[in-house]
């Protein structure tokens, strides 16, 4: 059901790019605008724009821009009114539909039906847990006794509690309007095929402790149940001590880092995040003030789950459990952390201890020890490589070497790479030179089995700030003018006959467009920029030429300059189409006396062209 167009330049308007952006990305104030790193591929340097004044966003490395709207639908897989929706109810914006009333439950997307489920059952659990209830009495004792947590955790955090009878969930939801449909796909009940009824979906989690699991926006999308006493015979995994919910609409393991949506703030002043294996052990950090605390959502790190991390902090402390599983873990994490530019170190803990039981007897005192004890990156891989007891042999130094090249070989920085190797150096104690050399070998070896691909070098505006090189032309520096500048845009109107406009370049097809649209009173600025996009080519041009901040001495020379230009290419294409034209006309056809007068006018006007300066002070 389409929202109305009052309602989209509402949510538009109100839903702030900067305040979106921030959830996801660690943004920099320059100016008037803010830089980030891109969220659509892991990078060095920022090249991601946000501009408050405009209310838009775009991305130099990836070539893609939009507004408020788009960014979400971009980096949250939505539909345009998914996320029209989304952003209305995060800022608290009235939705308004074109028939004046909005959807019901049954009629909304499956997805935000699925979201909301998430909340409501959020809330459901933690009102077990807080319960006056036999069950909910030794659901706390588990908590405050056994695993020696406060209840202002559990309230900060919305732990909660699935009951043993599952609580007639699935009647409670449909009560409430939610479609058989989205409670199937929510992945809180267990499969069942052509579901007719509430009674016919089996809960997946009862008798558990339920640790709610938030995206980067804190939004409920999966929950981790742990099992306790009270977990009953029947559950179909009682055996293993943690259940996740599956992948949904919703979750997508590889891409939730557990929260992150509470640390980013911590981790963006500490310039570091601190990665612990569980949600436990995450809690345990938090409570201790160890703010900056994450665990990876699934058993592998993903390259994604690191390049989320990488948006809001450089480094990435290891703090996983001292045994093999930790230490595996840990070098698993290693390659793809240096791949996507983070700085990892690893802080070892004693063998039979996690970060859980570590501060729950020692406190924030009792990681400062191994903090200061971290190892870098590479030296942490040489040591888990070498052989324990005895010192390595000669070629065992070599096939250790070969290993963390392989590790290295990720790592895009030639400056980090060194000092990679210079650690390496250290910890196995060879010949500097002999070990560049052999990695330089290693490299060579490498890019023989790779295609060549050239580099495009970037052009910085600022130093730190990467955006590509600008290929500048007529019609594009029209089309900016247009778009930066409403009074320019009247006046170039004025002046521009779109006959002149060359439409088989993107520029000059939306130069036409927008041209015309002016001409016919039809044009009501930049807002409404998005009715006259009709696919993303156009969309990601005319948003990098928003995004772009153009310093001009004169700004109207330079307009009556490309106007000019413009009117030139014009007559040449004529030109060429009346000698085309004539070539195949006898002298005295009447045909050709009339090409050859038009040709005649084009070449007297190619000499004197007209005088396009505009009438204005100026536009700066």
């Amino acid at each position: 059901m389409p929202l109305t167009r009052r309602c989209i330049e509402d949510i538009k308007r109100r839903a702030s790019i900067v305040d979106v952006v921030s959830r996801s990305v660690s943004l920099k104030s320059r100016g008037r605008d803010f830089w980030g790193l891109s969220p659509f591929k892991s990078e060095k340097s920022p090249s991601f724009k946000c501009s408050p004044e405009r209310n838009l966003f775009y991305c130099f490395s990836t070539s893609q821009g939009g507004d408020v709207i788009k960014y979400v639908m971009l980096t949250e897989n939505l539909t345009f009114y998914e996320a029209a929706e989304a952003l209305a109810n995060r800022f608290n914006i009235p939705l308004e539909y074109e028939d004046g009333t909005g959807p019901s439950q049954e009629e909304r997307t499956r997805r935000r039906q699925i979201l909301d489920i998430h909340e409501q059952m959020g809330d459901f659990y933690h009102r077990w847990f807080i319960a006056a209830d036999p069950q909910s009495e030794r659901i706390r004792e588990f908590w405050t006794k056994e695993r020696r947590f406060p209840m202002e955790l559990a309230e900060e955090f919305k732990v909660g509690y699935a009951p043993v009878d599952g609580g007639r969930i699935a009647e409670w939801l449909t009560k409430k309007g939610f479609s058989l449909d989205a409670l199937a796909h929510s992945g809180l009940f267990y499969p069942t095929e052509h579901a007719r009824s509430p009674s016919a979906l089996r809960p997946r989690f009862r008798g558990r402790l339920m640790i709610p699991i938030r995206d980067i926006q804190g939004q409920i999308v999966a929950f981790t149940a742990r099992k306790n006493s009270l977990t009953p015979e029947d559950d179909p995994t009682r055996e293993a001590k943690y259940v996740n919910s599956p992948e949904t609409e919703l979750f997508h393991k590889t891409h939730i880092v557990f929260n992150l949506d509470r640390a980013s703030k911590a981790g963006r002043e500490a310039g570091a995040f601190i990665v612990v294996e569980g949600q436990l052990d995450t809690l345990r950090c938090w409570h201790a003030g160890v703010k900056n605390t994450v665990a990876f959502q699934g058993s592998a790190v993903t390259e994604e789950q690191l390049r989320l991390i990488h948006r809001f902090a450089p480094r990435l402390d290891s703090l996983l459990d001292g045994d093999e599983a930790g230490q595996k873990a840990a070098l698993r994490l290693l390659p793809i952390a240096l791949k996507v530019g983070l700085e990892p170190r690893f802080m070892l803990l004693p063998k039979g201890q996690d970060p859980d039981s570590l501060l729950r007897d020692g406190g924030i005192a009792a990681l400062e020890p191994i903090r200061a004890m971290a190892f870098p990156a590479l030296a942490f891989a040489a040591r888990a490589m070498l052989p324990t007891g005895r010192s390595p042999s000669p070629q065992e130094i070599a096939d250790i070497s070969q290993r963390l090249f392989e590790i290295l070989a990720g790592c895009e920085h030639a400056t980090a790479q060194t000092a990679y190797l210079n650690e390496v150096v250290h910890y196995l104690r060879v010949d500097g030179q002999a070990l560049k050399r052999d990695f330089e070998k290693f490299m060579w070896q490498k890019s023989k089995l790779k295609s060549p691909t050239p580099a495009t070098p970037p052009f910085a505006e600022d130093p730190g700030i990467s955006t590509p090189s600008r290929l500048t032309t007529a019609e594009g520096d029209l089309l900016y003018f247009v778009l930066h500048h409403a009074q320019a845009g009247t006046a170039i109107a004025e002046k521009l006959d779109c006959d002149w406009i060359d439409t088989s370049s993107l520029d000059g097809l939306l130069l036409s467009r927008i041209v015309n649209e002016i001409k016919e009173d039809t044009w009501n600025g930049v807002e409404d920029l998005e009715l006259h996009l009709t696919n993303d080519a156009e969309r990601n041009r005319a948003y990098a030429l928003l995004a772009e901040d153009r310093a001009c001495d004169n700004f109207v020379l330079q307009i009556a300059d490309c106007l000019k230009r413009i009117f030139l290419k014009f007559v040449q294409r004529e030109l060429l189409s009346l000698n085309l034209q004539t070539a195949n006309l006898p002298v005295n056809a009447p045909e050709y006396l009339k090409l050859i007068h038009r040709r005649s006018e084009l070449a007297r006007l190619r000499l004197s062209p007209p005088d396009f300066t505009l009438n204005l002070q100026s536009i700066s």
